[in-house]
């Protein structure tokens, strides 16, 4: 029996990580984090230090994430093959989402954005990494670019996708939202809300899943 694979999305400060501990608590679920999940990796740590490197290419970025990615699926899919439910803060779509630091964003073509993103660049950039889980469900927290400045004032080190402009800003949760129109297991959850409310509204979508 396979376990229900479960991606979280959103901008930086959304809340994905707080709810993605929520629900490995209660469901009981693996946690997975984009930039390596596992202490025996030095990933993350690499990662994390390559994400505050202002001359390094976004291309070179994001052929280490995808490397980072590809070492935890081989952790993800024999936890699904087991039976195991997995939570997953971030997975391909964000790749492509914030592999863009600046754009000229312009509103009515976000949704035709998304759909070069998702049928072209999106899954070209992973064919190196063969068999990807399938996601059973992805849910888009949002929140409005001033409640993401107010929430990143209080982190200590900001690294450079933090530190963008509210045009990139707005141009990200735009991209956000069209994604969450273009599937009928990709959810909008109202990110804004308190965590409580939050989590209630995301365990309500994940029910249907017989999660």
């Amino acid at each position: 029996m396979s376990g229900k694979f479960i991606i979280l999305e959103g901008l930086n400060g959304c809340g994905k990580t707080t709810q993605a501990h929520h629900l490995c608590r209660k469901l009981p679920a693996s946690y997975f984090h984009e930039l390596g999940s596992h202490s025996t990796s030095s990933f993350p740590n690499l990662l994390k230090r390559l994400l505050h490197m202002d001359d390094l290419s976004e291309v070179t970025e994001q052929y280490f994430i995808t490397g980072s990615r590809s070492r935890n699926l081989q952790y993800v899919q024999h936890m699904l093959d087991l039976g195991a439910n997995v939570v997953y803060d971030r997975y391909v779509y964000s790749s492509h989402i914030y592999s863009h630091r600046e754009v000229q964003y312009q509103p009515e073509t976000t949704d035709a954005v998304w759909d070069l993103h998702n049928t072209i660049k999106v899954w070209d950039l992973h064919d190196t990494i063969k068999n990807n889980p399938v996601p059973t469900v992805t849910i888009i927290l949002d929140i409005d670019p001033d409640e993401q400045k107010r929430r990143l004032r209080y982190r200590k080190d900001l690294d450079k996708y933090e530190k963008v402009s509210d045009q990139v800003i707005e141009y990200r949760r735009n991209v956000y939202l069209a994604m969450g129109r273009a599937k009928s297991n990709n959810y909008v959850v109202n990110g804004m809300l308190p965590e409580e409310s939050v989590y209630h509204q995301i365990r309500e979508i994940l029910k249907m899943y017989k999660i």
